[in-house]
């Protein structure tokens, strides 16, 4: 055999080589491909928790069973019950969001407990904010008459913490559409830059109407991405602009509230400070205060008016071109 009929079959058996040591290296990877699209698809596919049910059994309308004469808890006047229950049950930052679960073919609700912020006009940063111990709803299975008095507690003491886009699907699967009138705190924040758009749109018009549902919601926290709020900041009247779009007009339509705060967070473009300070107190003077639907009232006026003017002004102009 000839030095060249060598050095063709060291060559190939190099090459063979290579290959058998990439093969278990290419089947691997298509494993894992084909794998985790399996899993991604799974993941898309899996359903939202059904809501709780919004017919339940009054179980005030049934007569209470005599209570025990050794019940200490029953021996005091309900407003120190009241006060037990506010201690056991409230106090906390509660965030309830989806999360999936290997047992479920949909997603089911999480809950984390965290200790009440201390300033409410500061955003939320829940990888620094201290825990909290669980809430121990067991208590609510002590009997029917701790129920009926603790679990309007349980919603009014806690400030509840969504993510905006689960907000509807979150509340109505883990709450319930019975509690909405007793929630007293609600945090959102916008976790996912959305354009605005039909489903911008839509969804935050879900959030709005079940805010407006809340007659009892007493503190409002939004947590925003300002690149979807504000688009041009360097147009003439950019607050108005904003305070007039459907997301304006929605979140000015919650009314009845004793403070309202409005964040962003880093966005593109991002927020003028003094733009994102004076949309804030425009907000709140808005939405907060005594006469606050007075004021309302008559920004609506000159929001008509103005808007009567503009299209008027848009007539005039269009016949003067037509001449």
């Amino acid at each position: 055999m000839t030095s060249l009929a060598r050095m063709v079959i060291a060559d190939l058996y190099v090459c063979v080589g290579i290959v058998l040591c990439r093969i278990p290296c290419i089947l691997g990877a298509t494993v894992t491909g084909l794998l985790g699209a399996r899993f991604w698809r799974c993941r898309t596919a899996r359903p939202p928790p059904p809501p709780l049910p919004a017919a339940r059994i009054d179980i005030r309308q049934r007569p209470l069973t005599a209570h025990h004469q050794s019940s200490y808890l029953f021996s005091l006047p309900l407003e120190l019950r009241q006060c037990i229950y506010e201690h056991a049950l409230g106090g906390h930052l509660v965030k309830l969001r989806l999360a999936a679960s290997k047992g479920h073919k949909h997603y089911v609700i999480a809950s984390m407990f965290y200790m009440p912020p201390e300033d409410p006009d500061k955003i939320l940063n829940l990888r620094v904010h201290p825990p909290a111990d669980e809430i121990p709803v067991a208590l609510l299975r002590s009997c029917r008459q701790v129920y009926l008095e603790a679990l309007p507690v349980l919603h009014r003491k806690n400030t509840f913490y969504f993510l905006a886009h689960e907000f509807h699907t979150v509340l109505l699967a883990a709450l319930g559409e019975y509690c909405v009138h007793d929630i007293r705190n609600v945090y959102l924040r916008q976790d996912s830059v959305n354009k605005p758009g039909p489903t911008y749109a839509s969804r935050w018009g879900a959030v709005f109407t079940l805010l407006k549902q809340m007659r009892g919601l007493e503190c409002l926290s939004l947590e925003l991405h300002a690149g979807v709020v504000v688009i041009d900041q360097t147009e003439p009247h950019p607050l108005g602009a904003v305070l007039g779009s459907a997301w304006g007009r929605g979140v000015l339509s919650i009314r009845g509230l004793r403070r309202f705060a409005l964040f962003f967070s880093t966005g593109d473009p991002p927020m003028l400070p003094e733009f994102s300070f004076r949309l804030s107190e425009r907000l709140r003077t808005l939405m907060t205060g005594e006469r606050a639907d007075e004021r309302y009232a008559e920004f609506l006026a000159m929001s008509r008016a103005g808007r009567e003017r503009r299209e008027t002004a848009a007539v005039l102009e269009a016949a003067a071109v037509g001449h």
